[in-house]
């Protein structure tokens, strides 16, 4: 935990020297897995999302070709 404080230090400091701001409610602090662009990053690799996966999955199906 104190490691990831003190990257999280050294990116605030980063930001505050090139005058960048983060949007906190937007930030996730202290965890081990992130959705990001329809993955889900985790210190095992990168997977799919699975509320995308399901998303696509409830679509109904087409009833004829052109559908």
């Amino acid at each position: 935990l104190e490691e990831h404080l003190e990257h999280l230090r050294a990116v605030f400091i980063a930001l505050r020297d090139a005058r960048l701001f983060g949007n906190l409610g937007k930030c996730t602090f202290c965890t081990d897995r992130v959705s990001f662009l329809g993955y889900v990053v985790t210190p095992q690799g990168i997977e799919v999302d699975k509320a995308k996966i399901e998303a696509i999955e409830s679509w109904p199906q087409p009833k004829t070709v052109t559908q």
